[in-house]
């Protein structure tokens, strides 16, 4: 399993994740102001996707952490948070490609 930190140059708000493996992860912090409890209530959307895997707080963070099947999906549920005012900086994704079933195709 892998912890992926989502790239995206094209927009000017930190990103927390990059598709990069080796690069070390980015540390996630909740913004002053904000608990991390309200944040996990409104991130709890996010479950609803598919490909989602789980929502819940990294402990050792103590922010949120996102378990998704691919990259994109880590993509999609950044946006949906990002909808829902849920701040890039307070969330990390973890992606497991292994997750995903035998014999499912991706469009690529």
């Amino acid at each position: 399993m892998r912890v992926f930190l989502l790239a995206s140059s094209f927009l000017a708000l930190p990103l927390t994740a990059t598709l990069a493996a080796g690069v070390p992860a980015k540390p996630c912090t909740v913004p002053s102001g904000a608990s991390v409890q309200s944040l996990l209530a409104q991130a709890e959307i996010a479950r609803g996707l598919a490909g989602t895997e789980a929502v819940g707080i990294d402990q050792a963070s103590s922010c949120i952490r996102i378990a998704v099947r691919t990259p994109g999906t880590a993509r999609l549920v950044e946006l949906l948070l990002r909808g829902v005012k849920v701040p890039a900086e307070a969330v990390r994704f973890q992606v497991d490609s292994a997750a995903v079933p035998a014999g499912s195709t991706r469009r690529g």
